[in-house]
């Protein structure tokens, strides 16, 4: 049984990420929440469409700890440009075309010295760059040139690519080799990738193919408390603060503490790099002395917005894909109120209208070969 397989190594390709503001012509920083929803509604393959969204998360996520602020809320700036996102999200079709079982990287040179960036100068690797080598354990080599070798981009791209290490016996189909401007002192500025196949060996510690993840993965902090001495306002107060600082979610959980005492507790959904910021907001807001923290692995759908047209005008539309499937739809709650409001009819009519819709609208696109239903079934 053999199977493809991808290998990267000799990075020495070579970037400046200097932003200026002393020309005439301006930039366009996108946040990570604009990026996403563009690629979240574009016509890619799922598994590209998949491997773009972990690479901008990522590079967001390491953006997000430098700077202390979440992750949708970070505004990039060389990699918000049009052709930063074709170049990171042509890299992940042409990978996904390729349909290789796994990535292996070789260590990755990062340069030393210092680089200039958006935001100063700072020494090399650049902060991104460094926080996401710690947080995917990327190897890095030490023979290095006096100038960045390893972008924030490349370094995200490795680390969502990087799926199984190369092991055992195995033969090269293809290889390939991109070159960079900057000439080197000491060696081609060139990276190469090498298409392999190899034996799968029982002992390889090949993970689960890129192709064939049906749904994303994320590892977030749960904090909690138990208050038995706040008041229903000032609980309001501390979830809309907690929100404003970041949160994925806040919940309340009614129970009971000593002495007999009805408490409420706190529990708040965070990515890692928001600890500090909400750790303080959650203090100050509710005067707890004391905040538990968990580490939790969340697994969601992947997500993409569609836009219905209705009597009661156009609707957005959330829909949950698991691999190649869309199992979950669900209207976004502000429109359907807004349509409600406007044509004074009740909200669930708006509501039942708009699944109506949808459904007729994926029955309407869908390949006859692909149905196995007989005429009067429901799904």
């Amino acid at each position: 049984h053999s199977h493809d397989h991808a290998h990267s190594h000799d990075h020495a390709h070579s970037h400046d990420h200097a932003h200026s503001h002393d020309h005439a012509h301006s930039h366009i920083h996108r946040s990570h929440a604009d990026i996403r929803r563009l690629i979240e509604n574009s016509d890619l393959p799922e598994t590209a469409k998949r491997l773009s969204l972990e690479v901008f998360l990522a590079l967001a996520k390491a953006e997000g700890k430098v700077h202390g602020q979440p992750a949708d809320e970070v505004h990039f700036h060389e990699v918000g440009a049009v052709d930063s996102i074709i170049d990171i999200v042509g890299s992940c079709l042409a990978l996904t075309l390729l349909e290789v079982d796994g990535i292996s990287v070789s260590p990755l040179p990062t340069g030393i010295g210092m680089v200039r960036c958006a935001h100063g100068v700072y020494p090399l690797p650049a902060p991104a760059t460094q926080e996401l080598l710690q947080t995917y354990g990327l190897a890095v080599s030490t023979d290095n040139e006096e100038c960045e070798m390893l972008t924030p981009t490349a370094a995200a791209l490795f680390a969502v690519w990087k799926k199984a290490e190369l092991r055992g016996n195995a033969r090269i189909l293809d290889s390939f080799n991109s070159f960079g401007h900057r000439a080197m002192a000491s060696r081609p500025n060139v990276l190469r990738a090498v298409l392999y196949e190899s034996e799968r060996s029982e002992n390889s510690r090949s993970s689960e193919p890129l192709r064939q993840k049906p749904y994303l993965t994320e590892t977030l902090l749960q904090l909690e408390a138990n208050l038995d001495d706040v008041t229903g306002e000032q609980l309001g107060a501390a979830m809309a603060s907690l929100f404003a600082q970041g949160a994925l979610d806040v919940w309340f959980t009614p129970l009971t503490m000593k002495k007999q005492r009805p408490a409420t507790q706190l529990g708040v959904l965070i990515a890692p790099e928001m600890r500090e910021a909400v750790l303080e907001c959650f203090f100050r807001e509710t005067g707890t002395f004391g905040i538990r923290e968990f580490q939790v692995t969340r697994y969601s759908l992947h997500r993409r917005w569609e836009t219905v047209g209705t009597p009661f005008g156009p609707i957005r539309i959330k829909i949950g894909t698991f691999g190649s499937s869309d199992i979950q739809f669900s209207p976004e709650f502000s429109d359907c109120q807004a349509a409600a409001e406007k044509h004074s009819v009740p909200l669930s009519e708006i509501l039942r209208t708009v699944c109506a819709y949808q459904f007729s609208t994926t029955e309407d696109t869908e390949e006859p070969q692909k149905s196995n239903k007989k005429k009067g079934e429901t799904s």
